[in-house]
């Protein structure tokens, strides 16, 4: 995937200025003009697009309209303007069918954190594709440095962008390096581990399950199994909670460790982890959680880690909300420097015998 940055597009007044003057529209401008589709409520599109249309749009071309599943886009259809191309659930097909390079999100002031989290989760795996969205009164108040424009509208850049380059490679080299040492390392006592979840409770040793990973992609995770083999059969998923009955005693000695997450190290090495970054969760919560938690579908624009800024900085049974605050914080600050600092806080933790 190809490296993306999310744009916050700041809707102020126009400030006069001195007209430039006009240029012919040359077919290579044209070929040149970002194109741009806009996502949310019919009435929202209409009002953005009027001030769009006002300015000198020599650099972007207003691809069309996608509308929420609620705006009931289809009034009109293609031959509205701007043209209606679908519902966010078209997105990724809009995108690479009319070559758009720009998808700019148009939310109401009661959804735009969800319709964010639609948008980026539809156009996840597109690369080269910019992301923006109009901010409501709260984000213009937030400073930003970096700034750009859509026309005459000044865009406020938010980066979302993975550490590229060098450091990206380095984090990689840095991820496979250490899961090679530590497997090695621990490989007799995950042994004995597995002997005695072996011994002392029925069912498999090694507990695999679904989790999402970056880009909202399911993976298979590897743990030793810490519950009874039935755990979840009466109840379905749910989250585990202080003294949860369904831990076996050597799980819970297990759980208290950290042992029984050391076979993940394997999906560090298959490339679906990393050493550090979000917890990943499975499909059935994180579909609850998205929902209820605004920003919860940004975690999954970096690979899920064994380790995380929420793993040392709260507690087991940090509520998802507080586990969200240090995952985002993580997401939009991440740097080697970070890294190397939460896997070394991660050996205090587990020293102390807390965390989550």
């Amino acid at each position: 995937m190809g490296a993306r940055q999310l744009t916050v597009v700041a809707t102020l007044p126009r400030v006069p200025a001195r007209r430039a003057r006009t240029l012919p529209r040359l077919s290579l401008r044209r070929a040149r003009a970002r194109r741009v589709v806009l996502v949310g409520a019919s009435a929202d599109v209409l009002r953005l697009r009027e001030q769009l249309i006002a300015l000198d749009g020599g650099d972007f071309e207003i691809v069309g309209h996608v509308g929420t599943a609620a705006s009931r886009p289809c009034i009109g259809g293609a031959r509205a303007t701007p043209p209606v191309l679908g519902t966010t659930r078209d997105l990724a097909r809009v995108v690479r069918s009319h070559r758009v390079g720009e998808v700019v999100v148009v939310p109401a002031a009661r959804d735009g954190a969800r319709l964010l989290d639609v948008v980026l989760r539809a156009t996840a795996g597109i690369a080269d594709l910019r992301i923006a969205i109009v901010p409501g009164l709260h984000e213009l108040r937030v400073g930003r440095v970096a700034t750009s424009r859509l026309g005459d509208v000044p865009l406020i850049d938010v980066t979302r962008e993975p550490p590229g380059g060098a450091a990206l490679s380095v984090k990689h080299v840095l991820d496979h390096a250490l899961a090679v040492v530590l497997l090695v390392v621990s490989l007799p006592l995950v042994a004995l581990a597995a002997l005695a979840v072996r011994l002392t409770s029925r069912g498999p040793v090694l507990f695999r399950q679904r989790r999402i990973g970056r880009d909202g992609c399911e993976f298979m995770i590897y743990k030793l199994r810490t519950m009874r083999d039935d755990a979840e059969g009466a109840t379905g998923p749910v989250l585990a909670r202080d003294g949860d009955g369904r831990v076996t005693p050597v799980g819970r000695f297990l759980r208290r460790t950290r042992i029984d997450e050391l076979p993940q190290l394997l999906n560090v090495l298959n490339g679906t982890m990393s050493l550090v970054g979000p917890r990943p969760e499975r499909p059935e919560l994180a579909d609850a959680l998205l929902r209820e938690l605004p920003g919860y579908g940004e975690r999954w624009l970096v690979k899920p880690g064994l380790t995380g800024l929420a793993q040392v900085r709260g507690a087991y049974h940090t509520s998802p909300a507080g586990k969200l605050r240090h995952d985002l914080a993580y997401v939009h600050n991440r740097s080697l420097l970070l890294d190397l600092r939460i896997l070394a806080a991660t050996v205090c933790t587990l020293a102390a015998r807390r965390g989550v």
